[in-house]
């Protein structure tokens, strides 16, 4: 899959996640069962774009938290999702080659 079919992607898997997550808290009875089985969903579509079968929550949480943090620091006012989309896609890609590179 090319780079920017990845990116993309991965932005509408984040732009699912946020609507799930408004949704969520906007009701004053959310369905939990809903949002983990997202929550699983979203997950099993990074492990695929990531290329990572083994990403656990944690590394994902990781992941988000540090785009988060790069985002505050150079690039505020882009849309978040995009500006993620493009920063995890970038790790895949360095990590791909870094794979390729070691068989």
């Amino acid at each position: 899959m090319s780079a920017i079919i990845i990116q993309r992607n991965i932005k509408t898997v984040l732009e699912e996640a946020n609507a799930v997550y408004s949704m969520v808290c906007s009701t004053g009875n959310p369905n939990m069962d809903y949002a983990g089985y997202a929550c699983h969903v979203a997950l099993n579509r990074f492990r695929s774009l990531l290329n990572e079968p083994d990403l656990t929550v944690e590394k994902l949480e990781y992941l988000l938290r540090k785009a988060a943090r790069r985002h505050a620091q150079t690039d505020p006012e882009k849309d978040w999702a995009e500006f993620t989309a493009t920063f995890l896609s970038a790790k895949t890609s360095a990590n791909q080659n870094g794979r390729r590179k070691r068989h």
